[in-house]
């Protein structure tokens, strides 16, 4: 039982690492404001996908239900229609909003980078205040991305406890076990966008708006493929 447990965990992990997700996610936490707000927002979508997987996988399963190989790829190519609207967005957001970053600096003295935007301010960018709200709440637009994501995976997922549960009440845990390896994964792979907002501590502040513009085109391509793949 612990064995089957820790290799749900295990998958779980891996299926976070799959290039739909890494490309939503990307998509999200290039937006990110601090290194907690990135890992929030990479943690809210493991949560999103979690749920949708459970309140997908385990009625299926008790009922000895299947995803049918249509349906299934009907929603990766829904899933692929979310990610080329990320990136395009992101893009959008990029050139019209003015995004840029820059390093801010608290009354105690605490430094880190801000993603900051001046769309529509009538004062030259030296004259904006760049003063700035932090929120410590769930991200509830990365969260809705994992839930879709959850849906188009549950398929997969349904198969793998139907070979794996020895007893139906297994699913359950195995479930729950492969969400939470899911959202850790995410959180680790979040957190490695956090490297560009050191460089630009750095002096090296060039370094995320470009990866924001690779995450971009990385959520359109990826998403792209997911279309032509579940049309096809």
């Amino acid at each position: 039982m612990i064995t089957i447990l820790m290799v749900g965990f295990v998958l779980g992990m891996a299926h976070a690492l799959e290039a739909d997700h890494l490309a939503a996610v990307a998509s999200f936490s290039v937006r990110g404001k601090s290194a907690r707000e990135i890992l929030k927002l990479g943690v809210s979508w493991g949560l999103g996908h979690t749920i949708t997987l459970f309140l997908t996988v385990v009625p299926l399963f008790l009922l000895g239900m299947v995803i049918s190989e249509t349906v299934e790829a009907r929603l990766e190519a829904f899933v692929g229609a979310v990610l080329v609207f990320l990136g395009l967005r992101l893009i959008w957001r990029l050139w019209k909003d003015r995004v840029h970053v820059h390093v801010h600096t608290h009354d105690d003295g605490v430094q880190h980078v801000h993603v900051h935007s001046h769309k529509d301010e009538p004062r030259a960018h030296a004259l904006s205040d760049h003063a700035h709200r932090h929120k410590s709440a769930v991200s509830w637009q990365s969260m809705l991305v994992g839930l879709v994501h959850g849906v188009a995976g549950s398929a997969a997922l349904l198969l793998y406890v139907t070979d794996a549960a020895p007893v139906k009440w297994m699913v359950v845990p195995l479930v729950l076990f492969f969400g939470f390896g899911s959202v850790l994964g995410m959180a680790l792979v979040s957190q490695i966008i956090v490297i560009p907002l050191k460089l630009a501590k750095m002096g090296k502040a060039w370094v995320f708006p470009a990866l924001q513009h690779v995450a971009a085109i990385a959520a359109i391509s990826v998403g792209a493929m997911f279309i032509l793949n579940g049309l096809a």
